[in-house]
């Protein structure tokens, strides 16, 4: 039987008992499963876009208005520097608006 030091959640610190669930991830942390969400998004930021679903299961990001009149949409862990246009489907109304997406 080991002993020593305990092994410890690297989110919490709280130690991780025998015989309960761990996640145990590609970079090598050990984490609560509680813990897991929390470890993803602050040691590994992945980018991710801010929106809703309708019931036909389709996607639309959030859109916030920026300082200078432009429509951006809302992201989360953004990256300084690359910036990307494209165009919204018009609902009925022959065009749409210019989104802005930071990388």
């Amino acid at each position: 039987m080991k002993t020593g030091h305990p092994v410890v959640c690297r989110v919490c610190g709280s130690p991780l008992y025998p015989g309960r669930a761990v996640f145990r991830c590609s970079c090598g942390a050990n984490i609560h499963s509680s813990c897991w969400e929390k470890h993803v998004l602050q040691s590994h930021k992945p980018s991710f876009v801010v929106g809703t679903i309708n019931l036909d299961g389709e996607f639309k990001p959030k859109e916030a208005e920026t300082a200078d009149g432009k429509w951006s949409v809302e992201r989360g862990a953004i990256s300084a520097g690359k910036k990307q246009e494209f165009q919204t489907p018009a609902e009925g109304k022959g065009y749409g608006k210019t989104l802005v997406k930071d990388y």
